[in-house]
């Protein structure tokens, strides 16, 4: 009788590297898989308080950054950026802006 398979027989792929046959052990999907396991590990290794103080920390600096965005004025009182992301609630902590089309200004977005 042949062994059952394993749980490692189940995400083995057998490849050719340098000339031989070897198995690689990685999990293959169409993106790559790093940015989860980081994730993973620091939510291990933080624990749930932790995790929830850092992902805190870094909604805070978003709301930071977008709050000095929105405070820039153009000299007519306009507002200089407009914001793209979804704002303080409810979103990842990412920021996104670009200059207020409506001041047609000398100079774009790449300019800066």
């Amino acid at each position: 009788l042949a062994p059952a398979p394993g749980p490692l027989d189940n995400v083995a792929i057998s490849v050719s590297y340098l000339g031989g046959k070897a198995d690689s052990y990685t999990l293959n999907f169409s993106r790559p898989a790093s940015g989860i396991y980081v994730q993973y590990y620091k939510f291990h290794r933080l624990g749930r308080r932790g995790y929830k103080a850092l992902t805190d920390n870094r909604m805070s600096n978003a709301k930071y950054l977008r709050d000095a965005l929105k405070a820039f004025k153009h000299s007519d009182g306009r507002p200089k950026f407009q914001l793209l992301d979804a704002g303080d609630e409810n979103c990842l902590p990412v920021v996104t802006a670009c200059l207020n089309p409506e001041l047609k200004l000398p100079y774009d977005d790449i300019d800066l």
